[in-house]
């Protein structure tokens, strides 16, 4: 999914409106959708660094750690 990220020239709901199409596609091919996005916005932590592009420490280690869960899920499920 596509981090939660503020576009200020487009309505509010377009990253989600995005990732559910994303994870439709993915249902449709077969493919893994890991959805970060909602793991970003349930936590507290600062996601994107001043600049607004790049993301911090916090976030870096929000993501690693859905990643690796989902990892173990799909190998343990293998």
């Amino acid at each position: 999914s596509l981090f939660p990220m503020n576009l200020p020239h487009f309505p509010a709901n377009t990253i989600s409106s995005f990732n559910t199409h994303i994870e439709a596609i993915t249902a449709q091919t077969g493919c893994c959708f890991l959805d970060t996005h909602t793991k970003f916005l349930k936590s507290d932590a600062t996601i994107f660094q001043k600049d607004g592009v790049d993301i911090t420490d916090a976030a870096y280690e929000i993501w690693a750690h859905t990643l690796l869960v989902h990892i173990a899920f799909l190998i343990e499920n293998d």
